[in-house]
């Protein structure tokens, strides 16, 4: 077998048997456990499937099921909250990957604590094909013109664009909260960002007729101005908005709209982190692009005031 990076294979060897027990003890299958086989000293994995800078995926056994080891702390934390929403009732969006469960690891990875997951199989742009010119993934393309047409071609420049956009605008408004964050208070923040929510709706109309009606945005750009944030929460909004009404970008649109109304800003969603499943619901094609990272989720609610670490709520110790 492949070698894999060395801290993804320690953690787990470390912590083989802990979590084979509490998978048992939650009734997740072991057939979702990472392919691997027994040496005399150590388990020695199958090649992963993709490492980023934060975490690795494995294959298992189970058919459309993918074991993955993180250290991104948001990202636990984010699953943990889905989680909960999904215990609450709450309908998810098809554009977000299908997270199955979450345990903390016994160890670190430098000083970053570290995460096993299971969740839903999804599949690269590179694994679907690339086509043409402009790197077309065959799934925007008709199955009976391999060369593609304008009009799915520029469905995938347009989806291309949109996550483009909306990538820059949270990575704005994160560094906007990060800056704050800093230099006030608990309460003064909180009550700063809730205000800044609600100047979202109490200036829709105004912010519109800046983006789409030709008034200067210059002024909203500026640190100082009391509306800066509320203005590119707006541009987010807008984002996600326009994504749900374009053929092949609308269920990662919906995903990023549900998200802000949550108040929780996906800061980092990049074409690395999304990739295809199938999502048959009539659309020109089964595989949608779906996102598989949320990134850095960045909690924008009283109610995640601390990163809530207890949403994930078990481990393996």
């Amino acid at each position: 077998m492949a070698s894999n990076p060395p801290w993804a294979d320690k953690l787990l060897n470390a912590n083989w048997d802990a979590i084979q027990a509490a998978m048992q003890a939650r009734g997740l299958p072991l057939e979702w456990l990472p392919i691997h086989e027994q040496a005399k000293t150590r388990i020695h994995f199958i090649e992963e499937l993709g490492c980023g800078h934060y975490g690795c995926v494995y294959e298992t056994d189970s058919p459309d099921v993918v074991c993955k080891i993180t250290t991104d702390v948001s990202e636990a934390a984010f699953i943990g909250i889905v989680k909960n929403f999904e215990k609450a009732g709450e309908m998810l969006p098809s554009g977000l990957v299908k997270y199955f469960d979450i345990l903390a690891l016994e160890g670190k990875r430098g000083k970053r604590d570290a995460f096993i997951l299971w969740r839903e199989e999804a599949f690269g742009f590179e694994g679907s094909g690339f086509v043409g010119l402009w790197d077309v993934p065959k799934d925007f393309l008709p199955s009976n013109d391999p060369k593609g047409d304008p009009f799915r071609i520029n469905l995938w420049r347009s989806f291309k664009k949109s996550l483009s956009d909306f990538l820059a605008g949270a990575r704005l408004v994160r560094e906007v909260i990060q800056r704050h964050k800093k230099r006030m208070g608990a309460e003064e923040y909180w009550d700063w960002v809730e205000n800044q929510f609600r100047a979202v709706d109490e200036h829709w109309g105004d912010f519109n007729e800046v983006l789409h009606g030709g008034a200067s945005a210059f002024s909203y750009f500026q640190p100082r101005h009391p509306l800066h944030l509320a203005f590119k929460l707006f541009l987010l909004f807008d984002t996600a908005m326009n994504m749900t009404n374009e053929q092949g970008s609308h269920y990662i649109g919906e995903a990023f709209q549900f998200f802000l109304n949550k108040k929780i800003v996906l800061a980092d969603v990049h074409l690395a982190n999304v990739a295809f499943v199938n999502r048959d619901d009539g659309d020109f094609s089964s595989d949608v692009p779906i996102i598989v990272d949320p990134g850095h989720a960045v909690f924008l609610s009283r109610e995640f005031a601390e990163v809530p670490m207890a949403s994930v709520s078990a481990s393996v110790g």
